[in-house]
């Protein structure tokens, strides 16, 4: 499809961190329960006790830089920030995911996000969203350990999260994480931020391990197939590796995800597209690829949200009936030996 506003044709997977749409006005009403109890009970914003500060783990220049370009727009500061860490990042990302076209570059790509002159309540609420996050490194070294907890010694998260202005909500690439303060999931509810840097950095330490399939390099029915089975290893694990911190914290109503997920008639309804939907691409291994074929992604990644929480519902099974170490060491060998241990466990 295309952006109409910025005319940026998007690729296969465009929004693949997107959030979730709403699946039942029974799941939304559990999420205001959920929500206000969170408001009343929830002291502090941590409801864990808070890890030596250290240093901070996230990394503002990109978005600091792009606060200063929306004052004043230059050429010189628009090639400030496209000469960011950041921004390479996120270039690799588009390039992996078909995000943007194959001819963008750093620069374009730049030029796109900033290209949208916000209003002055939308620059001041970036500008209290980065403060707040300043202020409390505690969190920012907590979003790491956390997700650290559910990765293998070879996969631990290393590098700072980059603060973007712009992109999707939140990426991963490599060994590298971004989160998009200016994304108004963030500056409708900052605790948030939390939550998605230990999605999102897990991510960067299971793709030390196990890189991300060029999207673009997909040919074959077969190809796809292990693309999903992939990324319903990647995104499973990471919703569930932020779901402790998340229910520690009474925020399990913040997210569709995790509503699903403690909702039983629902997780059922999801589970049961998810395993046709995927049946149906191993059957088709042997025709060629085709546009039906593309769509399951689509399904799969965005809607009902179904690798995310099928591969959740996967973790968590795993999880309780062999125990933690057994789901690390499954990580750490990949997609297929997660997906083999699951179909061996005694019930679902």
């Amino acid at each position: 499809m295309k952006n109409h506003e910025t005319n940026v044709v998007v690729g296969p997977l465009n929004g693949w961190r997107l959030l979730p749409s709403t699946y039942s006005l029974r799941v939304m009403n559990k999420a205001l329960i959920l929500y206000l109890i969170g408001l009343a009970l929830l002291i502090s914003s941590c409801a864990y006790e808070d890890p030596d500060p250290g240093p901070e783990s996230f990394d503002f220049s990109h978005v600091k830089l792009a606060l200063r370009y929306h004052e004043a727009p230059t050429s010189s500061l628009l090639a400030e920030v496209s000469a960011t860490p950041a921004a390479a990042h996120l270039k690799r990302h588009s390039d992996r995911t078909g995000y943007y076209p194959a001819n963008a570059t750093t620069r374009t790509i730049t030029e796109n996000l900033l290209a949208d002159h916000p209003s002055q309540e939308k620059v001041n609420a970036v500008r209290t969203l980065i403060k707040y996050a300043e202020n409390n490194p505690a969190r920012q070294q907590a979003c790491m350990l956390e997700a650290a907890a559910y990765l293998p010694t070879v996969a631990q998260p290393i590098n700072p999260i980059y603060i973007t202005w712009g992109y999707d909500i939140g990426v991963a690439m490599n060994d590298r994480a971004s989160l998009n303060f200016a994304h108004h999931h963030f500056l409708e509810n900052r605790e948030e931020i939390w939550f998605y840097g230990i999605h999102e950095m897990h991510h960067s330490g299971v793709m030390q391990v196990h890189p991300m399939p060029k999207v673009g390099d997909i040919d074959t029915v077969q190809e796809l197939y292990d693309f999903v089975r992939y990324a319903t290893f990647l995104e499973g694990l990471a919703v569930h590796s932020a779901r402790e911190a998340r229910r520690k914290s009474l925020a399990l109503g913040y997210d569709s995800d995790y509503l699903a997920l403690e909702d039983r008639e629902v997780l059922d309804k999801i589970e049961s597209m998810y395993w046709r939907k995927l049946s149906f691409l191993k059957r088709e291994t042997g025709v060629p690829l085709d546009e039906s074929h593309w769509q399951i992604v689509e399904e799969m990644s965005s809607g009902d949200r179904l690798w995310y929480i099928t591969g959740a519902t996967m973790a968590a099974a795993i999880e309780d009936y062999l125990g933690r170490q057994v789901l690390l060491e499954l990580i750490h060998r990949g997609p297929d030996a997660f997906f083999a241990a699951y179909k061996k466990l005694p019930t679902k």
